[in-house]
Parts: structure tokens; sequence; C-alpha cells
């Protein structure tokens, strides 16, 4: 719902540089939304502003919270790129620093890490687990290296004995018996 001011054609960061420059001290966002809703005769603007400023009055009451988290928890999370009762100059990041987004990113970020650090660990079993089916292969490629030498061996040695055999059956009889 729609919150007019009562400033007529001043914006209120006019108002509030102004009201700096009377007091000395810059009014909080609480101080100009009440000043700038509120009719020089005392009435509010509408409904609406009436139902936020006496919220903020009950608030301000129980003396838990300063004016700006009175007026944050009045008036709700701010809209992106701008800050009610600021001005055009600062965003939400720039007034108010880290925000309510910030901490749905923050979560976001502590479960991301969760994540990376699950991963993390993933990898290190795999590599682990690398590790010894590489140290397995090497250990057949030698037992394979080690079998082929002795059939080479064997090899050599029918060769030699195979020179010295004679056939049963010599030329000229294409059959065994």
């Amino acid at each position: 719902m729609k919150t007019p001011h009562t400033c007529g054609r001043m914006s209120i960061a006019r108002w509030k540089a102004i009201k700096t420059m009377e007091t000395g001290k810059e009014p909080d966002r609480l101080e100009t939304f009440e000043n700038t809703h509120t009719r020089k005769n005392g009435t509010y603007v509408n409904g609406y502003t009436a139902t936020l400023i006496e919220k903020a009055h009950t608030l301000r009451q129980e003396g838990s919270f300063d004016n700006e988290q009175i007026f944050q928890k009045v008036h709700g999370p701010e809209h992106p790129g701008r800050v009610r009762c600021a001005g055009l100059g600062p965003t939400p990041s720039t007034y108010l620093g880290p925000s309510s987004s910030s901490a749905s990113i923050n979560s976001t970020t502590t479960s991301n890490s969760n994540e990376v650090d699950a991963l993390q660990s993933e990898v290190i079993e795999l590599r682990n687990e690398l590790m010894e089916a590489k140290s397995e292969v090497v250990e057949l490629r030698s037992g394979m290296d080690q079998l082929q030498m002795e059939v080479d061996t064997l090899k050599t040695l029918f060769l030699q004995h195979a020179i010295f055999i004679k056939p049963k059956y010599y030329t000229g009889m294409t059959k065994a018996p």
C-alpha cells in the first residue's frame, strides 16, 4: 500500500538534510517517516500509515529495539536497489550492510561449504582407491614380466632340446603311422 509523504515538492532526502542542519543530528529513518507522513495538525496521511506508526510506537515502548530495528520490523524488508526514507543514493547493501538477503546467502554458503567438504572427502577416498589400484597394477605387471621371462626361458630350453631330437619318421613320409 502507498504511504504518501507530506513534504509536498520537497524530497524526503532534502527534508532530512534540512533537519540535520537545524538540529545538528541526522534523523533516523523512523523519525523521518513519522515526521514526513504526519500532517501539520497531527493526523496521519492515511489509515495504513497510522497503523505503521502505531506499531512503531508500541515497539518503541517495549524498549528492546533501536529505531532502525523498529523501522525494519514495521516496514519489512527493503525493495532491491532502494532504501525507504534515505533518498536516491543509498542501496540496501551500502546503507544497511549485510541484510536478510545476505543471511540467506550465508546459509546457502554454509550448506554449499558442507557439500564441498563432503565432496572433498569423497575425492580423497577416490584418490586413495586409485593409488591402491595403481600399486596392484604395478605388482601385476612385475608378476607378468616374471612370467614372460619364464616363458622365454622355457622357449629357449625347448629350442635347444628340439635341435637334438630326431624325428622318428624321417623324410619321405607324409603321414605318421
